[in-house]
């Protein structure tokens, strides 16, 4: 029947899984209707009479995501007396292993089915929608940081860490449409502006030296392909980023040293730390850190006593929480990911959506030092759906090669 046709299917459920993964705090049922509509792409997926495909991933990956979630789940295991830490809290270990699902969800639609127009139309569409309407806003109630469809510019800046480099890798791969070409470029400027207007500097500052970084990586790897004028250009280029987006982080603020200093990130820094001094192995729970911080840790002179406070550090939210335990996993997860993608790029050195994900986990990395990134559940469902787009569309290209080779 032509509802059941898996190739429509197939691209409606990868392009619902794609919104939902963008559309947390303007509406919160995003992710629930993804997993609404990849639920029913593989019942039609079993009804067509399909195989289930074989997904495979890097060992390193795999390796990554065990010791992560084992070394959480043990600490849990320390704070049974309350459930929240298990299951039903916004910090729990459900929640964390349901962070990545995005990643698994496009790669089972796309693995068998090539979706990769879909998924790039879809986010686009999604960056234009986010950076217009932002702008748009911005502009006309004369506010003074974007936010979007969100409730918070950081919010918004964070997001901008994985749009400006996949929407860089579409501008490269696509470079031959003049069309595609045309509008991607578009979006890329209106991405930087919306980062700009943001006002986030922890989101600039981590992005520029991700990609400068990811820069120097590319032209040492491909010296030999490159002439020593493009070199220097893209090395210049990179540099300048950085030097820009330190002025203007700069620039953000200036006339205020509360924000200057960071806000209360010092404060919350020490009452995560002394949270970890207290509960060494295990923290106080993987949902116990507000709790925690409102009735013992705050310290005298912080300002941040609301619902949202959080403890803006991706490494101490997992030392406060999960102890020791959920610390060492949590650098274990780093250290196997990015050995990942220094073998992906080796491998891949001249496919952009390798670079482009080498930076977005740089990004994300860096920017863990002042905000929650992989904690986070918002910004966790945006990384990974990035990396399973990265990897569908080297999938792709791999398929195509060998088929060309044959």
């Amino acid at each position: 029947m032509k509802f059941l046709n898996i190739n429509w299917g197939s691209r409606l459920a990868a392009a619902v899984v794609v919104w939902g993964a963008t559309a947390y705090h303007y509406i919160n049922t995003g992710m629930s209707i993804s997993m609404i509509a990849f639920t029913l792409f593989v019942i039609a997926y079993a009804l067509k009479n399909h195989a289930i495909p074989k997904v495979t991933l890097h060992k390193n990956i795999l390796w990554a995501f065990a010791v992560f979630y084992a070394c959480l789940f043990i600490s849990t295991l320390f704070h049974l007396d309350n459930t929240g830490n298990m299951y039903g809290g916004s910090y729990s270990f459900l929640s964390y292993v349901m962070i990545p699902l995005p990643l698994f969800m496009i790669l089972y639609i796309g693995w068998e089915r090539d979706i990769r127009k879909t998924v790039c139309y879809t986010f686009v569409t999604i960056g234009y929608a986010i950076c217009g309407y932002g702008i748009y806003e911005y502009a006309a109630k004369h506010m003074e940081r974007l936010d979007s469809f969100y409730t918070s510019p950081p919010h918004v800046g964070i997001m901008m860490d994985v749009f400006i480099p996949l929407t860089i890798a579409f501008i490269c791969y696509y470079r031959d449409n003049i069309f595609h070409l045309a509008v991607m470029s578009v979006l890329l400027v209106l991405e930087a502006v919306t980062l700009v207007l943001t006002q986030t500097r922890g989101a600039m500052g981590a992005l520029s030296i991700a990609i400068f970084i990811t820069v120097l990586i590319f032209l040492f790897r491909n010296q030999i392909a490159m002439g020593k004028t493009r070199r220097r250009l893209l090395g210049m280029g990179a540099g300048l980023l950085v030097v820009l987006a330190l002025l203007c982080s700069l620039r953000f603020g200036i006339h205020d040293p509360y924000r200057m200093q960071g806000a209360d990130r010092p404060f919350i820094w020490k009452s995560s730390y002394h949270m970890w001094e207290d509960h060494k192995l295990a923290g106080v729970g993987l949902n116990g850190w507000k709790n925690a911080y409102d009735h013992k840790y705050q310290l005298e002179g912080s300002r941040e006593f609301k619902k949202n406070v959080h403890a803006h550090n991706t490494w101490l939210i997992f030392l406060s929480t999960g102890g020791i335990l959920a610390f060492l996993g949590y650098n274990a997860y780093l250290i196997l990911m990015g050995m990942y993608f220094w073998k992906r790029i080796r491998i891949y050195a001249l496919n952009p959506f390798s670079w482009c994900m080498l930076a977005v986990f740089l990004a994300f990395v860096l920017n863990g030092l002042l905000d929650e990134t992989f904690s986070s559940t918002s910004f966790g469902r945006l990384y990974y759906l990035a990396f399973g787009i990265t990897l569908l569309f080297e999938r792709w290209d791999t398929l195509h090669s060998e088929e060309k080779r044959v």
